[in-house]
């Protein structure tokens, strides 16, 4: 499999999985679940590109495979337990509270759209 390929694989299942828990987060009207797949994330690109690029695997290839699953799994859980107990993300274009200190917040189309081309 050429590098075009696996790239644009790796991205395309990434792109339906982010899509999908965005849809999620949409529903529950909570925004931090998105954060918490980041870990994950990393974790399900490099199964998914190993898998497709050699069908034997090595002892190289395990132990990277075991060190970024570990260390993917422990970054969604020490972002899942910062999240964890928090108040819900304001939806407001200030996101207030406290999340909005450090970037975080639910932010409407509208309000993200004008963040991006600064619409005034």
């Amino acid at each position: 499999m050429s590098f075009l390929s696996l790239w644009l694989t790796s991205g395309l299942v990434i792109l339906g999985l982010m899509i999908a828990l965005w849809l999620l987060s949409l529903a529950l009207k909570d925004s931090s679940i998105v954060d918490i797949f980041w870990g994950t994330g990393f974790v399900i690109t490099f199964w998914v590109s190993t898998f497709l690029v050699s069908g034997n695997m090595t002892a190289r290839a395990i132990l990277l495979g075991v060190l970024v699953t570990l260390w993917g799994l422990r970054l969604s859980f020490h972002i899942y337990q910062r999240n964890h107990g928090q108040p819900k993300t304001s939806a407001t274009p200030t996101g207030g509270g406290k999340q909005a200190q450090h970037g975080g917040g639910a932010v409407s189309s509208k309000s993200f759209y004008c963040r991006v081309f600064s619409c005034g």
